[in-house]
């Protein structure tokens, strides 16, 4: 590509610390563009080409998408009984199953996200890989918003994908533009807090002694919430849990 056509594909920004507002052109012509290579972020100071001037310039560079990669993984701690989940009981499985997504960027950058499997790990990834990764190599990650768009329309006419598949891919998309900004994904997108409260979700447990024992546990861990997921089979039933559960753990 010619410079101007560089620059033109590039979103720079002036923003003068003091003194007129500046163009790129005006002040900086070829000379410092030339020297940037574009790759990263760069922040140039242009007081010694204009001494009663301070200006920064910074030039957030396009990414390309040229790789991803899906891992099917799956928990082996120990095996999970169908009847931990609302529905009829038929055996047991081993753990919970769910993928790795990793894209990579052409200047070296990388993001990985984790995301629910359904049944399968490897039926998941292999849909998701069929899908996303010819939709998403060559695109610029800067671009999400428009990704998403595109995403939504051209999933509803032909791919078909799992509720649950495109959630890593954002998230990474969005790690992704984070580290080229040189910030943590939470300053990124504004940094409305910088901590959240977090919780503990039961699985369906045996007797509602088994969800006191569990949320006792839990608390003790640190965890200020606890999640019931109840049988769903009784209301009765259900309402002993929460009430046996409450005694528990205190008001």
């Amino acid at each position: 590509l010619s410079l101007d056509q560089r620059v033109a594909r590039h979103n720079c920004i002036f923003r003068p610390l003091h003194g007129p507002c500046l163009s790129l052109w005006s002040l900086v012509g070829r000379r410092i563009i030339g020297n940037t290579g574009f790759s990263g972020l760069h922040r140039s100071s242009l007081s010694h080409l204009v001494p009663e001037l301070a200006v920064t310039f910074v030039c957030v560079v396009l990414m390309k998408i040229t790789g991803l990669e899906i891992r099917a993984c799956s928990e082996q701690g120990g095996r999970l009984a169908d009847a931990s989940f609302r529905g009829e009981s038929r055996g047991s499985k081993a753990g919970m199953e769910f993928l790795v997504v990793t894209l990579t960027t052409d200047d070296g950058g990388s993001a990985s996200s984790f995301g629910f499997a359904g049944a399968s790990a490897t039926g998941s990834a292999q849909i998701a890989a069929s899908a996303m990764r010819p939709f998403l190599l060559g695109r610029d990650p800067f671009d999400r918003g428009a990704i998403w768009a595109e995403f939504r329309v051209r999933d509803r006419w032909w791919n078909h994908l799992p509720i649950y598949s495109y959630g890593p891919f954002d998230i990474a998309l969005w790690v992704l533009c984070a580290k080229a900004a040189g910030q943590p994904l939470y300053k990124f997108i504004g940094a409305c807090r910088d901590q959240i409260p977090t919780y503990c979700s039961s699985l369906v447990l045996p007797t509602a002694a088994d969800y006191a024992a569990e949320a006792i546990r839990v608390k003790e861990e640190g965890y200020r919430a606890y999640k019931i997921h109840p049988p769903g089979t009784s209301f009765d039933e259900d309402l002993e849990i929460h009430r046996v559960v409450r005694e528990a753990v205190g008001p």
